[in-house]
């Protein structure tokens, strides 16, 4: 009796050690949000903040994770506008126009 005691109390604190390690499977990874069809030289703001002016397709913006309210102008005029929400460590392509 004792002895099997024994063995089960080795093995409970072997399967604690072995336990799988979720928390940083993405937590070198940026959180990027990339605009496609944003026409050359629209400016880029989210959350009230400008970005920078859109470089051409696919411009990658690195922002924090949540919910963004984004806004895209062309010569002064709201092209498209938008909350959005973007998880940590993914990329979320907005398709403007659609």
């Amino acid at each position: 009796m004792l002895r099997t005691l024994a063995i089960l109390a080795c093995l409970t604190l072997t399967a604690c050690g072995a336990m799988p390690k979720h928390a940083d499977i993405r937590a070198d990874e940026a959180t990027i949000l990339v605009l496609v069809g944003a026409p050359q030289g629209a400016a880029v703001v989210v959350d009230g903040t400008m970005l920078a002016s859109q470089g051409g397709e696919g411009t990658r913006y690195v922002i924090t994770p949540g919910t963004r309210h984004v806004e895209v102008f062309i010569g002064g005029n709201l092209l498209y506008e938008r909350d959005v929400f973007v998880q940590k460590g993914t990329t979320r392509e907005i398709h403007i126009g659609s």
